[in-house]
């Protein structure tokens, strides 16, 4: 980089108005990340908004800098409309990308490979019974009994085949409910957006999401138990669940 190029660089980090809209950018994360601490009762949406809008405003003062920092010459005319629509259009899809493709992604990539869709079955009649969403049910080659959801561009569940081996029918059933109702109240989206937020955000260390999490399998418990009319069923999985990994 010459030396005009580094003036100018330099320059956005002198400019009064420019530093003062980073400042902004970042208070308004801060806040929103405070409401995201104390919002206890907020709905599943009302979440993912305002994670979604800390992130967008972390986000907004690197995307700001690379456009406006003077050595480019993206938008060197007097219109400065177009300039700022196409500021914020970059700022919210790369806070949309994150929170919905490349978390998801990582969050499952490594079950994947050792996954099996599974069609017509009686696992699958089942789901299709209790829900009009399109499930991709998928099987995992581990002997560990884990069971979780995804839901972004597309619903999936995994269970492993430990859990077939250790839980009866109903049990299973009971597990694939409680997924289910993850899905339903977009808890498993709600989860890859926390982790979203434990990669890129300084603050989250200072988070209690862990309550927030805890607070929706509470939802989806209750969900298998309504559905199957009992909680005798899920109630004697997760201890058998809980017994293989103490043993």
């Amino acid at each position: 980089m010459d030396l005009t190029c580094s003036n100018c660089a330099f320059a956005f980090f002198t400019d009064p108005l420019k530093m003062a809209i980073v400042l902004v950018s970042f208070l308004l994360a801060i806040i929103f990340f405070i409401w995201i601490k104390y919002n206890k009762d907020g709905s599943t949406n009302k979440k993912l908004a305002l994670i979604y809008s800390h992130i967008f405003f972390l986000v907004f003062p690197f995307i700001f800098y690379i456009l406006f920092r003077g050595c480019v010459s993206y938008f060197s005319s007097c219109d400065k409309l177009r300039p700022i629509i196409m500021l914020l259009f970059l700022t919210g899809l790369i806070a949309a990308v994150l929170g919905l493709v490349i978390a998801p992604f990582l969050f499952i990539r490594k079950h994947l490979r050792n996954a099996t869709e599974m069609k017509n079955n009686y696992l699958t009649k089942f789901l299709n019974k209790h829900s009009d969403k399109i499930l991709g049910i998928y099987l995992l080659d581990m002997a560990k009994p884990i069971a979780f959801s995804t839901c972004n561009f597309k619903h999936r569940i995994f269970i492993s085949v430990g859990i077939l081996d250790l839980l009866t029918r109903k049990e299973t059933e009971a597990v694939l409910l409680h997924e289910l109702a993850h899905i339903n109240n977009k808890s498993s989206l709600l989860k890859s957006s926390t982790f979203v937020l434990r990669l890129f955000s300084p603050l989250s260390s200072f988070s209690t999401f862990h309550n927030e999490l805890s607070r929706e399998e509470i939802k989806a418990d209750k969900f298998a138990i309504k559905s199957q009319g009992t909680n005798r069923h899920l109630k004697t999985a997760k201890r058998k669940i809980d017994g293989f990994y103490l043993y």
